[in-house]
């Protein structure tokens, strides 16, 4: 499974951020540590699925005294298609709390070494952003919660020369999650996904994810990768029933429309500008007016 290669840092996949609840301090514990050698026993169903499970007993959390145990579950089909990646976190009840659950950790994404042709990550976020050479320093920040808490999609598509690797989430009830792209050294990326545990100021005994975290390869862009999770959305309670096209609740005039603006400021200055793009396009135009006040605060003090 040389496609699946964890992040080397935090090998194989997972990191924790626990809090002392006595000193308040944060405490960080992943794969990484070369010392704690998980349990390793794969399974093969009847049809041929295989399943890998690791189980780490006894994570020491610092210098607190608690320990974790840490459990990854990844289900590979018979068929090809995306690997589907699990994790529990036991703990016993000491003086710590799980806060955060960072997985999968997932590194050493790049292209060739020597290629000269770029690689990309598409961010679906807003109308859509293309990331173009993250393995050579174009990536962003893995805390920015601007741009990886807020997408309207669970997944982060890589592709190199229409190679691609899907990478997200299978959520059908929402829970708030995070994902995270980090350039590494100038050469390769890494991403993972940021969990946040439920009651975190507490002890809670289990933290189980409820979803599954997606693994896989395609060949295409982002447009392909976009087809892939359109199977599983459609599916899901959220989604309408119907395409766009053929969808009533949708008037017709929002269907057709090819223009939209968003233009800032007072109405005479709004109307003028709306005004001349009608003329300059030679079609009527949908008009989303943002910042019609003065107010200078205006994101965090609406005046209605």
């Amino acid at each position: 499974y040389g496609l699946l290669r964890f992040s080397a840092r935090e090998s194989p996949g997972w990191a924790i951020v626990a809090k002392h609840l006595t000193t308040g301090r944060n405490l960080r514990v992943s794969g990484s540590d070369p010392n704690r050698t998980p349990l390793f026993r794969p399974e093969r169903a009847a049809d041929g699925e295989l399943k890998l499970n690791w189980e780490w007993a006894q994570v020491a959390v610092g210098d607190s005294g608690a320990s974790l145990q840490v459990r990854v579950t990844g289900r590979i089909p018979a068929r090809g298609g995306l690997t589907v990646w699990r994790i529990e976190v036991d703990n016993p009840g000491q003086d710590i709390a799980v806060k955060e659950v960072e997985f999968p950790v997932i590194g050493n994404i790049g292209k060739k070494r020597g290629a000269t042709a770029s690689d990309y990550f598409g961010i679906p976020f807003k109308s859509g952003m293309l990331m173009q050479d993250p393995s050579g320093g174009g990536g962003l920040d893995d805390k920015n919660d601007g741009v990886y808490g807020n997408l309207n999609m669970q997944v982060l598509p890589y592709w190199f020369e229409g190679s691609g690797l899907y990478l997200g989430t299978f959520d059908p009830d929402g829970y708030h999650k995070r994902y995270g792209i980090k350039t590494v050294d100038g050469q390769v990326v890494e991403y993972r996904a940021y969990h946040p545990a439920p009651n975190p100021e507490t002890s809670a005994r289990k933290f189980t994810l409820p979803f599954d975290c997606l693994i896989g390869v395609f060949e295409g862009d982002w447009y392909d990768a976009a087809k892939i999770y359109r199977q599983w959305a459609i599916r899901q309670k959220w989604c309408p029933q119907r395409p766009l096209a053929t969808n009533e609740d949708v008037p017709r005039w929002f269907k057709e429309n090819h223009l939209t603006m968003r233009p800032r400021g007072p109405s005479d200055v709004v109307a003028a500008e709306v005004e001349l793009a009608a003329r300059t396009f030679g079609q009527p135009l949908l008009v989303n007016w943002y910042g019609w006040t003065q107010q200078k605060d205006i994101e965090e003090n609406w005046p209605d």
